[in-house]
């Protein structure tokens, strides 16, 4: 099974989490891209603020403010200290 399946399918294994989170920027917003609202969010919460952090500068401007917007302002720091 896929990464982006089992991401939409909630099947993520402690495995699973390592290896996303050790992931290429570029790699993870083309992943972020494939996956509809829900399943970003889902993504979201299993990356750690460095990959999220990681993420936000790949994607669009406008795709970049909808991620931080989605966020407490205590999230929005700890992403945006990295």
């Amino acid at each position: 099974m896929e990464l982006n399946e089992k991401i939409i399918a909630r099947l993520i294994e402690p495995a699973d989490i390592a290896f996303l989170n050790q992931k290429q920027p570029f790699d993870l917003a083309v992943l972020y891209g494939e996956l509809d609202e829900e399943s970003q969010a889902y993504l979201l919460s299993l990356l750690t603020y460095e990959s999220r952090a990681d993420l936000l500068s790949f994607l669009n401007p406008e795709d970049a403010a909808e991620f931080l917007e989605e966020m407490e302002i205590e999230e929005q720091q700890n992403i945006l200290s990295y």
